[in-house]
Formats: C-alpha cells, sequence, structure tokens
C-alpha cells in the first residue's frame, strides 16, 4: 500500500488577495501525479511559491511525509522537494554532470567532488535516462527541454519526495514531451509524486493519475480518466461567466504583404522560388511536431537570428531584419514567448502604457513632450478594458494578469502594425486569456494587419488561422494548407 506523502487541509496563503489559497485541500500518494488545473489567478502559482519556501503557511495543516509543517510559517523541507517554474535551476557555467551531482542536496562528501567520480556517475545516469546528453555539456547549451530534463534527472540523483511543475513544459514539441514524460514515469515507479500544475485541461499525458481543479483559491472538483469531461470542467471553472464562444471570420486580401525566399534553407519549399508567403490581413500559422524550425524561421524575420535564405520583401520592398527595435520601425510587432510582460512598464499607469509603443525609444521622448496624448487613451479605452475610475493612476503591476494582457494586446492594436509576429501566443494563457487573444488578433487583421504565428499546437492553429505552413522532416520542406 502506497504511503500518503503530503495532506493539506484548509490551507490559506498568499500575499494578495484574490490569487491566493482559501481553505484549499489536497492529498497525495507516493508515486502519484496530480493535475491541478485552474485560470490565470486562481492560486497555482501561490502553492508553488509555498513549496518553494518563498511564502508563508497563513492558516490550515500541511503535512509533508508524516511531519507537521510549522503554521504561520515557511514550508521546511524544501531540500526534499524539486520545483519546475519558467526559469531554470540549473547554473549556466557548469556541465551537465556539475549541476546534478555537485548541487546536490542529498550525499556530502570528499568523493563527490572529485571530478572523475562526478563524470563516471554522470555517465552511468545518461546512459540509462537520457543517452542523447553528453556529461560535459554546459548548461547554457542546453535547450530548454533538455534543461528540464537535467533538473528532473537531479530529482532522481536527490531521492526527492515531491516534484511540482508550474506550467513549465509550455512550448515544447512533441518529441521532447515524449522524452520528459518518460522520465516522469520513472519518477513514478521509483516512488516520486508529482504536482503538475497546468492551463490546459487534459488527462492525456499517459500517466496522469487525476486532475485537481482549482477556482478562486478553493478546490471545484476531482475528475479521474473515466469521469473526465472537458467542457463541464470549463464550466466549474468560468462559474456564473459566460464566455461567447469565439468565432473566425477571414479578413485577408489577395494583396501580398510578405514574401520569404528561402532558397536552400528549407529544402523543396513551394519550388523554392515562391517561398513563404502571406496576405495583408490574413492570419498564417507555422506547424513544426518539434517546435524548433518555425520558431526559428520567426525568430530571423524579427532579426533575433541572422537570415539563412535568400531575401524577405515586405510589401513588395526589401527587408533586413536587424532587431526587435528595428522591426518596430518597419511598423512588424511581436508577441514572443514569455516575454508579454517585458514590454509593459510596471511602474506606470495603463494609460501611459497605452501611449508607448513596445520598447521603441523614439516615443518615449514623444511622450514626455505630451502627456494629452495619454489622457485622451486613458479616457477612451478604460471602459474597454474594464479599469474602475479609481485604478486611473494604479502602476499596472498591480493589475490582474487579464487587466495586463487587455492593455498588452490594445497598445498593439493602436500600433497597427504590418506584421505581427507571435511565437507560442497563448503560452500560460487559460480559455478566457486565449479569446481574448483571439479576438484582439481579429480586430487586427481587419484593420489589415497581417499575423504569423508559430506553435506546436496545431488545434489553437486552426481554431484561428486562415492557412498553416507545416513544416516537414529536415530535407523535406514545408507545405501549405488553405482554408484549415
Amino acid at each position: 500500500m502506497r504511503k500518503e506523502i503530503l495532506r493539506m487541509q484548509e490551507v490559506c496563503a498568499g500575499r494578495y488577495e484574490p490569487g491566493g489559497l482559501s481553505h484549499f485541500q489536497l492529498h497525495m500518494k507516493e508515486g502519484e501525479m496530480v493535475g491541478l488545473y485552474g485560470y490565470s489567478g486562481a492560486g497555482k502559482t501561490v502553492l508553488y511559491e509555498y513549496f518553494m519556501g518563498d511564502i508563508p503557511l497563513k492558516s490550515g495543516k500541511v503535512v509533508f511525509d508524516g511531519r507537521l509543517c510549522p503554521e504561520g510559517g515557511r514550508f521546511p523541507y524544501a531540500q526534499q522537494v524539486l520545483c519546475l517554474g519558467s526559469g531554470s535551476t540549473l547554473i549556466p557555467g557548469l556541465s551537465v554532470a556539475e549541476n546534478i551531482f555537485v548541487i546536490n542536496g542529498k550525499r556530502k562528501g570528499w568523493n563527490l567532488v572529485w571530478r572523475p567520480n562526478i563524470y563516471y556517475r554522470a555517465r552511468m545516469l545518461l546512459g540509462q535516462y537520457a543517452p542523447q546528453l553528453s556529461p560535459h555539456t554546459l548548461a547554457r547549451e542546453l535547450t530548454p527541454a533538455q534543461m528540464r530534463l537535467v533538473e528532473l534527472l537531479r530529482a532522481i540523483e536527490n531521492e526527492v519526495k515531491l516534484v511540482v511543475i508550474d506550467d513549465s513544459f509550455q512550448g515544447f514539441g512533441q518529441s521532447d514531451m515524449q522524452i520528459l514524460t518518460d522520465i516522469l514515469a520513472v519518477l513514478k515507479k521509483r516512488r516520486v509524486a508529482i504536482l503538475f500544475e497546468t492551463l490546459e485541461i487534459k488527462l492525456n499525458y499517459g500517466i496522469m493519475d487525476r486532475i485537481v481543479l482549482l477556482r478562486k483559491g478553493k478546490n471545484v472538483r476531482t475528475f479521474y480518466e473515466e469521469d473526465f469531461d472537458d467542457t463541464y470542467c470549463r464550466k466549474l471553472l468560468l462559474g456564473n461567466e459566460v464566455l461567447p464562444s469565439f468565432q473566425k471570420h477571414s479578413a485577408f486580401t489577395q494583396r501580398q504583404r510578405l514574401q520569404m525566399r528561402l532558397g536552400a534553407y528549407v529544402a523543396g519549399c513551394l519550388g523554392n522560388d515562391e517561398g513563404l508567403t502571406a496576405r495583408e490581413g490574413e492570419i498564417l500559422g507555422l506547424y513544426d511536431m518539434d517546435n524548433r524550425r518555425n520558431v526559428e524561421l520567426l525568430e530571423q524575420l524579427l532579426g533575433a537570428k541572422p537570415f539563412a535564405g535568400e531575401e524577405i520583401l515586405l510589401d513588395g520592398e526589401p527587408y533586413e531584419p536587424k532587431g526587435l527595435e528595428d522591426a518596430l520601425d518597419h511598423k512588424i510587432g511581436f508577441m514572443l514567448e514569455r516575454m508579454r510582460e517585458i514590454s509593459l512598464v510596471g511602474t506606470m499607469d495603463f494609460a501611459a502604457n497605452l501611449s508607448l509603443p513596445i520598447l521603441s525609444r523614439r516615443w518615449w521622448r514623444l511622450f514626455f513632450r505630451n502627456r494629452q496624448v495619454s489622457e485622451v487613451l486613458g479616457a477612451e479605452y478604460r471602459d474597454q478594458l474594464q479599469i474602475p475610475k479609481d485604478q486611473l493612476h494604479t502602476q499596472v503591476k498591480y493589475f490582474d494578469n487579464y487587466t495586463r494582457m487587455g492593455i498588452f494586446l490594445q497598445r498593439w492594436i493602436l500600433f497597427q502594425p504590418r506584421l505581427m509576429v507571435c511565437i507560442e501566443p497563448w503560452t500560460n494563457a487559460d480559455m478566457v486569456m486565449k479569446d481574448m487573444i483571439f479576438r484582439a488578433f481579429a480586430e487586427m487583421t481587419r484593420g489589415g494587419t497581417t499575423i504569423l504565428i508559430a506553435s506546436r499546437n496545431m488545434n489553437e492553429l486552426r481554431s484561428i488561422c486562415d492557412s498553416i505552413y507545416v513544416l516537414h522532416a529536415e530535407g523535406e520542406g514545408l507545405a501549405r494548407y488553405e482554408n484549415v
């Protein structure tokens, strides 16, 4: 019989309201994987922060591995828990072997830091679970998925009792997800409990035992595979709120907005002469099963990486990518994975943020010369963004995720870019936030903006795109599908 590893009863935690935990309940046994699903602000991150030791337990009862955690104190057993969030816990300048065995909370002793011993043990561990990795590779040279893999291998080495994952697997391709899922299965067999906090309602990871729904800091219901109902889950999480379904309406014309002549970069792509093309007002998806080459192509379009093709034409004129600042000067907007918050100035109010095109220094000077611009925008869009009168001058860092997303999207609508380049735009977005994104994209296209989206989620692409390019395996080129 499996031992209970975690019990949480009537738990209240969190610095601010809403967004904290309120009389939260959870129990987990060894070797059990539980999905914790909730929309933005439901309290998932607060739970993650408690296990990290960042915030105290306000009230309630927490028993971990048979030991009672102090009420009013922080979680005292952080060394026995692996927490994976948005940032990596690896040290960039150390190798894979050093990150696994030197940064080790379990074992101590002179033989642990003896270099030959470290690499011998690393080769044994990697040979069993991750033969594609070299123990000598520096952490900074790893892909995000490989970093997660090394962190999970560290959990095996440290013999942790619990792994808490705060939606940190988004954007990974199918092959990466399969590797990570295999490691999670190994952890389960080793009797490690796994708490998988996510915005996506899924029981199809193959190893998920049950899903707990979280709304406004409280448990809503627990689902097992045999009674799981996606539609019913969404209704429970929305409560009394009614979310109208988004209806896709194409707004593209036959005028060509973008042409990327890729040449030998993608072999066999539509004869190599036409390359990748996008029309005015079109929403164009780029899908790659591993979510790599499609992302790389859009990064090249923004100048984040050197362009490997032959030529880019924007509205018939040659365009040479030189970086984000130059992209803005050419009326190219961007919505990059995990970068939405960077472009919002947290210490300024919402109207000031609306009046500043993202990262463009020349617009800062304009703003400080004419503050009436922000006052006009504030008066016009306050009701639309549902910002109360008493919060007109509140710094945006104090708004909830939905309001910040609304400001972010409205600013791009005001900017009216010719191109909008998006890489996994729905990362960390629940159903409500996805609807906000889809409606903003639809409004942009009605104004003539062409939107390019790179994603590994084909279902999301099909729900909004007019056409989709599918990038096939190396050397097989790409294919375009219309009216998807």
